[in-house]
């Protein structure tokens, strides 16, 4: 299984997930934002047949491509919510010690939990990004 990380302010984040992906798309899509853009993009990458799973709460309705994005293309889209949450992170968890996903590399920043506050500043302050 490959796992790659994207950074989606790139200059084509759809071209270099095809690219990294091969054979018509990612097989499977984890899509945990649930903003419009990366669900759109979710959808766009993932391969004929393929799955995207929906944890990420959009704040409203979605303007998607239904015909091309999900009838046509045969993809399954599976929501995760309530108690099937565990598994996903027992999964990510899996994935994470394994080394099958490196996140290093959109790490930006680390803090002490006591020092949350200074976190959430540098976060709202979008100096996080590289």
């Amino acid at each position: 299984a490959l796992a790659t990380l994207v950074d989606p302010a790139g200059n084509d984040p759809a071209k270099a997930i095809l690219a990294a992906a091969g054979q018509g798309g990612a097989d499977v899509v984890l899509e945990m934002s649930g903003a419009p853009a990366a669900i759109r993009l979710g959808l766009k990458v993932v391969r004929s047949g393929g799955r995207l799973t929906a944890f990420g709460i959009p704040p409203g309705t979605l303007d998607i491509d239904w015909a091309g994005d999900v009838v046509f293309k045969g993809i399954r889209i599976y929501g995760v919510a309530g108690r099937e949450i565990f598994q996903t992170w027992y999964t990510m968890d899996r994935l994470l010690r394994t080394g099958a996903i490196d996140v290093r590399p959109v790490i930006t920043h680390t803090y002490k939990a006591k020092d949350f506050a200074r976190a959430f500043a540098t976060m709202a302050s979008k100096s996080s990004r590289r």
